[in-house]
């Protein structure tokens, strides 16, 4: 397909763009706090989530995942 290459490419720097502002986010949130910390950005398909998910709260006391909703408004 005619351009595909260009759109693939086009959608992962923005997921990457995406992912490197919620970490910078993450960073500054968790700076100098009481607590340790660590972010873990994971990009899988759709069928693999429940088994990364379960497989990375099992080293974890808390697991905090977001969920991308691919017909959201962008800012």
């Amino acid at each position: 397909m005619p351009g595909s290459r260009y759109v693939a490419g086009t959608v992962l720097g923005a997921e990457r763009q995406e992912r490197d502002e919620i970490s910078a986010i993450f960073s500054e949130m968790t700076e100098h706090q009481p607590f340790v910390s660590e972010w873990r950005p994971f990009m899988v398909s759709l069928f693999d989530i429940p088994t990364v998910v379960v497989e990375q709260a099992r080293c974890t006391d808390k697991f905090v995942a977001g969920w991308h909703t691919p017909n959201r408004i962008s800012r």
